[in-house]
Formats: C-alpha cells, sequence, structure tokens
C-alpha cells in the first residue's frame, strides 16, 4: 500500500516534470494538466471584480468561456487573475447647463482610460482556474441539459494544479474591517474552493490597491 502511494506521487511529479497531461495509473486516469485551449473561439468574458467602498470598483482578473471546436457542445471556463488595481473615484461635475454634455463625455473619457487600463494589467495575467463540461440532450432530445460530469482544476501552492473528475466549485467573498474606519468590514476579495479543500483567493491591499497609501 506505501509502495504505490509513492509511485502515484512520482507519477504525478512526473506529469508537472515531464508536461503530460495524464497518465494511467493501477487502472485509473491521473489527470493534472488543464486543458490547451488555445485556438478555441470565445463564448464569454466577464471580469472580476468586487466593490469595497461606494464609488471604487477593484478588478481582480477576468473569467472567459471556451468552445471545444473538436467535441461538439464541450466548454471550459477559464479564470484568470493579475495584480489587483482599483478605478480611480470619479470627480464630480460642477452644476451647469452644460453639466449633462460634458457629463457623458466625462464618462467616456473614464471608461476608456479603465479599459485601457484593465487591458494592460491582462498583460500580467495567469489562470488559477479551469472548469470543464459538456453540453448533452435529455432522453426526449427537446432539451439541453448539463452532463454530470464537470471537470475542475485550481491552481495550488508551489504552481501545482489541484484536478476533480467531479468537483464542485464554491466562490464567497473575503471580508476585512477598514483601515480606515475599523468598526465597517470591506469586501477586499474573492475565494474559489474546489470541492470544499483546496482554495485560491484573489485579494486588494487596501493601502497600496484601495487607499493609495504605499507601504514601506
Amino acid at each position: 500500500m506505501k509502495t504505490n502511494i509513492i509511485l502515484a506521487g512520482l507519477l504525478v511529479f512526473s506529469l508537472y516534470v515531464l508536461g503530460l497531461e495524464s497518465v494511467v495509473f493501477a487502472g485509473q486516469v491521473l489527470t493534472i494538466q488543464p486543458p490547451n485551449v488555445t485556438g478555441w473561439p470565445k463564448v464569454e468574458t466577464f471580469k472580476i471584480h468586487i466593490i469595497p467602498v461606494r464609488d471604487r470598483k477593484c478588478f481582480l482578473g477576468r473569467s472567459v468561456t471556451y468552445e471545444n471546436t473538436d467535441i461538439k457542445r464541450e466548454y471550459v471556463m477559464v479564470l484568470e487573475r493579475f495584480p489587483p488595481y482599483c478605478d480611480e473615484p470619479r470627480k464630480k461635475l460642477r452644476n451647469t447647463i452644460l453639466r449633462p454634455l460634458v457629463g457623458q463625455e466625462k464618462l467616456e473619457e473614464e471608461n476608456t482610460a479603465s479599459e485601457t487600463r484593465f487591458n494592460q494589467a491582462m498583460r500580467d495575467s495567469e489562470s488559477f482556474l479551469y472548469i470543464k463540461w459538456r453540453v448533452v440532450d435529455d432522453s426526449a432530445g427537446s432539451r439541453e441539459l448539463l452532463d454530470k460530469n464537470i471537470e475542475s482544476w485550481i491552481l495550488g501552492g508551489w504552481g501545482l494544479w489541484s484536478y476533480s473528475p467531479s468537483g464542485w466549485i464554491s466562490t464567497e467573498s473575503v471580508s476585512e474591517f477598514s483601515v480606515e474606519n475599523w468598526r465597517n468590514p470591506i469586501v477586499v476579495g474573492r475565494k474559489y474552493t474546489l470541492s470544499g479543500d483546496k482554495s485560491h483567493i484573489l485579494m486588494i491591499s487596501q493601502k497600496d490597491d484601495l487607499f493609495g497609501e504605499k507601504e514601506n
């Protein structure tokens, strides 16, 4: 028994070293590397963000869903992270007769700047979560259903992936007491957990990202 565990551990380690996606051991397929979605078309894209305080939106990464070009109705959702940042609070406009026009131009200018900064942040992004599923027809063939087998990969310590052939992903907000008002808890991140065990947390720093106070 102990020998089998050691051999399984060596095989898993070999997957990382050799860059293999899977290997058969004791009649089971050990899958470590997440799927390669290079060349797959994007179906949906969402920005991962939080709003810790009023009028401040902080970005943590993005979520992209890809469609498999080789297997019909198979999809992979990839969550990516980058060094978090917070948008600057919007400046209030003076109450003048031109406020509606100036306000619209200012909003468009801020949206363009926000999109540019987001794209720049994506240059330093890395993937940390993969979810793969298929859509199948019901017995009558009248509607589409989600296949029961949902595979998941989550990035853990030392850059190693944890895999589950049928695991579920839970998400929750991460909160801290505000450094400006210790009685007021604010949302500072999001936590992703695979099958209630392996977790990956995205967080902002209140001093660095939110309130702009750099630590020495």
